[in-house]
């Protein structure tokens, strides 16, 4: 069995949210998740690392953009990291279920 499970969410700003949200574009939102079971096993095997403890992490990022707020696009990155390292990123996506299947794709 495998499990992705979010660790944590933020927003990649220093400032506070304003009180009538952001203004366009808006900071990239970030959401950071652990991989454990079988599928944290298939990332180790495809990269021939060996089992040593470490801790296997998705990274999703979600950026805003377009040429103004009323023609805005999405850019989603989807990254695997093993500790400190990043091992395998995928920027090319404009939605959250194509950077997810990239990932899967990556994976198979």
């Amino acid at each position: 069995m495998s499990d992705i499970t979010k660790i944590r969410e933020w927003v990649d700003s220093e400032e506070a949210e304003p009180e009538g949200g952001w203004d366009w574009p808006t900071p990239p939102v970030n959401v950071e998740s652990l991989i454990s079971g079988d599928l944290r096993a298939r990332i180790l095997a495809k990269l021939g690392r060996a089992d040593d403890g470490c801790e296997v992490k998705l990274a999703e990022t979600e950026i805003e953009g377009g040429y103004s707020e009323f023609t805005v696009d999405y850019d989603y990155e989807i990254a695997v990291w093993i500790g400190a390292e990043r091992v395998w990123r995928y920027d090319l996506a404009f939605s959250a279920e194509d950077s997810m299947a990239a990932f899967l794709r990556w994976v198979a």
